[in-house]
């Protein structure tokens, strides 16, 4: 109690809770859209030197690399044999 007077918190209405929570999934949507828009690119990078350090990241790099090579491989020489398959049901 502050000079004798009891502090209340104030009582919110129903409309004062639904502007709330209005304004709480405004806030989300936002951070949804941040998430998806271009700058989700400079925070996988922030984490990621956050998590690994500095040093790995070119080594990282050149795994990924190599691990998209591989799959762009597999891919090419999976449409080849869907080819060759469809070619000769034809």
């Amino acid at each position: 109690m502050v000079h004798g007077h009891k502090h209340e918190f104030p009582k919110l209405k129903v409309k004062d809770l639904n502007h709330l929570l209005y304004n709480i999934v405004i806030m989300f949507e936002n951070l949804a859209l941040f998430i998806a828009g271009q700058e989700w690119i400079i925070l996988i990078v922030v984490v990621v030197v956050l998590i690994f350090g500095a040093r790995k990241i070119p080594e990282l790099a050149r795994t990924f690399g190599k691990a998209k090579g591989e799959f762009e491989k597999g891919k090419i020489e999976g449409e080849k044999e869907l080819n060759k398959y469809k070619d000769e049901k034809s």
